[in-house]
């Protein structure tokens, strides 16, 4: 099975097409009395760790996942470096994100639709744009 039907499937995570990062934080008890995590929302439990697997497992596992994992980071720092900037009010509170935006993108251009050994969008979109301001 690849890995997106299992992120997607509703039996495993709750809401499954709903942005809810949270839940991947820790549980509010492991963590730090120093920081401060967002609570879970109502009815979705924290997810199983065990179930993320963008690379595969076993002895299918992506041989390049380090090296990818590098490569994303430095790619997404070298474009909020370059592209995003925060704006701030007097006490230091970030207010606004300035410098990308979606254009012309919708959701029918990230959901899957289909499955032909690698996942794809519905026929016709899968082209997410961004504006660089």
């Amino acid at each position: 099975m690849h890995a997106p039907l299992i992120h997607h499937s509703p039996i495993l995570y709750p809401q499954p097409w709903s942005f809810i990062p949270e839940r991947w934080l820790p549980s509010s008890t492991s963590s730090s009395p120093h920081t401060t995590l967002p609570p879970l929302p109502p009815g979705i439990p924290p997810a199983n760790p065990r179930y993320l697997m963008p690379f595969s497992r076993g002895t299918r596992n992506c041989i390049g996942q380090p090296l990818a994992y590098a490569e994303l980071y430095m790619t997404l720092a070298y474009l909020l470096r370059t592209f995003v900037r925060l704006e701030r009010n007097d006490t230091g509170e970030v207010t606004r994100v300035k410098g990308m935006k979606l254009w012309e993108t919708d959701r029918r251009d990230t959901d899957l639709k289909a499955d032909y050994g690698f996942p794809f969008p519905e026929k016709g979109r899968g082209q997410m744009r961004i504006i660089l301001e």
